[in-house]
């Protein structure tokens, strides 16, 4: 009795209230409805697809390989078939959300792309064998040599001190990604003081470009992009040119682009937006290559491409190349494996030092994008220039010839087509001389008869006379 009155005592007034409330909940549930309680907790929890399958499978008994297929499909209602279709849309990784409106509600489809911003779009970058800079992306084999290319100095003056408080000023008033796009123009270098036809384009969505790297993504849209116009290249490459062409813009095959974010709230999928415009300016490069050249040995694992994610307080750096796939098996998997690797990542408003290194590193960045599309663009007009001077090939005259027999050789043909016009032509002249030779012949004929006639009145008349005189 003293360890209960103690207990009592020990425990507040509430607990005891709920104690009294627990024992008269007891008292009045009946043996039945505490084994309807057991038996909703054992029960699987309620699914509607599921249940009516349950429902609709036949009661089989025997050997399992001489069961019956199920014969009663669950009824086609407009509840069952939202369900089905969340049910089918949950399961695919790769499927997109479109609106359902026979409830009002969100669901998955796999008929629409993946954006550029969904949650799948890194796994389906990966793919489709883009390794950006989280998938173990490989070293471009030129990575040294873009570095020092990246780090180098410049012979322009440098920013000074009151150019930096005023872009750090605007750096915590922008908070915009258009806002954010001006102040990237106050730090890059206009693309024309490079060359005429080397042109910037802002906000260009690249809708022309299907290849693997597009599958079941939508289309690219860089906030900056540099490249050559179509008018810089050979007019021969103009129909190839507009296979490569990434939309309707007048710029065909860019080595640089930039992925503007708004300030100073970091760079959210930046980096994947970078890995997906690089890889399609990689992929752009390589038909080109494989255009002139046939292969492309001196193309895998080099620098083709560079890209920057810039929020006005940080730049990240990427460089882009292509290797082959090595898992490679049919036509179904990609030929070719594109890889982004990170040269630099900068913060450029803590410092004015750091303001002038990273002033210094976008203008660098630009100069190594001219320079892939300048390279570019020089080896396609020495192909055209090659396939000017490249002598025509001799087809035949005839249709009879087989294709694997040995054309007749072309001195012996020229040689007995001059003989025959020589003797075509020998023919001919002396059909002309003895045309001369018998108008010369017939005139002077017709002269001796001509004057035989008229010297005949004449002597026919001296006969006369010298009769009569006799």
């Amino acid at each position: 009795m003293d360890v209960m009155e103690s207990e009592q005592q020990t425990v507040s007034p509430r607990r005891q209230s709920k104690r009294l409330l627990d024992r008269q909940i007891d008292s009045e549930v009946t043996p039945r409805k505490r084994q309807k309680f057991l038996n909703s907790k054992s029960e699987p929890p309620n699914n509607p697809v599921e249940n009516l399958e349950a429902k609709a499978a036949p009661q089989v008994t025997g050997e399992p390989d001489q069961q019956p297929f199920l014969t009663t499909p669950a009824p086609l209602t407009r509840q069952n078939l939202t369900e089905f279709t969340r049910t089918m849309a949950g399961s695919d990784p790769i499927a997109s959300t479109v609106k359902d409106t026979s409830e009002g509600k969100t669901v998955k489809t796999k008929d629409s792309n993946i954006t550029t911003t969904d949650p799948e779009f890194g796994p389906q970058l990966t793919r489709n064998n883009v390794r950006h800079v989280n998938a173990r992306p490989a070293k471009p084999i030129d990575f040294e040599e873009q570095r020092e290319a990246w780090k180098r100095t410049r012979d322009s003056p440098e920013p000074d001190i009151a150019t930096h408080e005023i872009f750090e000023i605007e750096v915590a008033t922008k908070h915009t990604e258009n806002t954010t796009l001006k102040l990237w123009c106050e730090l890059r270098q206009k693309p024309l003081k490079r060359d005429t036809d080397y042109r910037e384009y802002l906000n260009v969505q690249w809708s022309s470009l299907k290849n693997d790297v597009t599958n079941r993504i939508s289309n690219a849209k860089p906030d900056v992009v540099e490249a050559f116009t179509k008018e810089a290249y050979p007019r021969e490459t103009e129909d190839y040119l507009r296979e490569l062409s990434p939309g309707q813009y007048s710029h065909v095959m860019p080595s640089f682009a930039v992925e503007v974010k708004q300030a100073m709230v970091g760079l959210p999928g930046a980096d994947l937006q970078c890995a997906y415009d690089g890889a399609l300016m990689v992929h752009s490069a390589l038909l080109a290559h494989l255009q002139m050249y046939g292969n492309l040995d001196e193309f895998y694992g080099k620098t083709k491409a560079i890209t920057i994610a810039f929020n006005g307080d940080v730049i990240e750096y990427f460089l882009h190349h292509a290797t082959p796939n090595l898992e490679y098996r049919d036509a179904t998997d990609p030929q070719f494996t594109f890889h982004q690797f990170r040269l630099g990542k900068e913060f450029v408003t803590g410092d004015y030092d750091d303001f002038k290194k990273g002033w210094r590193h976008i203008r660098n960045s630009q100069d190594i994008g001219y320079k892939l599309a300048k390279d570019l663009q020089s080896q396609l007009q020495a192909h055209c220039n090659r396939l000017r001077a490249a002598p025509r090939a001799v087809r035949p005259r005839t249709a009879s010839v087989p294709s694997n027999a040995p054309p007749s050789p072309p001195s012996e043909a020229s040689s007995a087509k001059a003989s025959s016009s020589s003797n075509k032509r020998a023919r001919i002249e002396t059909t002309k001389d003895i045309a001369v030779e018998a108008s010369k012949t017939a005139m002077s004929k017709a002269t001796n008869e001509a004057v035989v006639e008229a010297n005949k009145p004449t002597t026919t008349a001296s006969v006369k006379s010298a009769a009569s005189r006799a």
